[in-house]
């Protein structure tokens, strides 16, 4: 099951949907600005089509992120079978109603700073 994506994760990923072509990606100013080693792809590109099925692209795009050694986040897990889906291909983090509700900045700091949290499964 891939894991819930913590914020200083979400804050460092590449995300797909940016304008940066894929070839470019490696050498990108974003990449060395920021050492991403993270690609952060979009709920459009993990959506079912019309058939149940998932986009061919999103094979693609977490085969790119892992030949360049990054990390793939795939936003969009609404459901459990969602989440195992995009485990099985290879998403290591995933953000989307199955881990929870989107919440605020002051809920968030709450639960990252509250004993209940759950350490996640390796």
């Amino acid at each position: 099951m891939p894991r819930r994506c913590s914020p200083a994760c979400a804050s460092s990923a590449l995300d797909w949907r940016s304008t940066i072509s894929a070839p470019a990606i490696p050498r990108s100013p974003i990449c060395s600005a920021f050492r991403s080693t993270t690609i952060k792809i979009d709920q459009s590109f993990v959506r079912t089509t019309v058939k149940g099925k998932r986009p061919v692209i999103l094979r693609s795009i977490i085969a790119l992120a892992h030949d360049l050694g990054m990390d793939v986040v795939a936003e969009g897990a609404e459901t459990d079978s969602d989440a195992v889906e995009l485990y099985q291909l290879g998403c290591e983090y995933a953000q989307g109603y199955a881990f929870g509700e989107p919440m605020s900045a002051e809920q968030a700091f709450r639960l990252l700073t509250s004993a209940e949290l759950e350490p996640a499964a390796s």
